[in-house]
């Protein structure tokens, strides 16, 4: 069982009816932590652990935090609306898409409904209608 001291502020260990000195305050050495609730950090956090260094209930959005992967993936993994890039998988949209600008199939384009032209078409090497 732990047993905190509050007026000397003193965390000690009971044990087989002793208590054992776990932690004792120390007023010289408190800019060097952190309270649990409303304290400021000035300079970085570092964490040397090989578990799950923080755990976090909130569903808020944090603004301004950096992370460095979303469910074990790099950003790399990720299509990027900015730049030109080939995405590999088979991907399925549904609903209206609008494309504006060209596009190459260079493999066959199965149509499972009907086609419509709204302007011109251009096919060329084999085709089958």
């Amino acid at each position: 069982m732990l047993v905190f001291d509050v007026l000397k502020k003193i965390l000690y260990l009971k044990y087989e009816d002793e208590l054992l000195l776990l932690l004792e305050y120390n007023d010289k050495l408190t800019e060097k932590y952190v309270n649990k609730t409303g304290d400021k950090m000035t300079g970085p956090l570092e964490i040397d652990y090989d578990g799950v260094p923080l755990k976090i209930k909130s569903k808020e959005l944090v603004k301004n935090l950096n992370v460095e992967y979303l469910q074990g993936k790099t950003p790399d993994n990720f299509a990027q609306k900015d730049k030109d890039e080939i995405i590999n998988g088979n991907w399925r949209f549904k609903g209206s898409n609008v494309h504006d600008g060209h596009n190459d199939f260079n493999n066959s384009v199965d149509i499972n409904g009907e086609l419509k032209v709204k302007s011109e078409a251009t096919f060329s090497g084999q085709t089958h209608f």
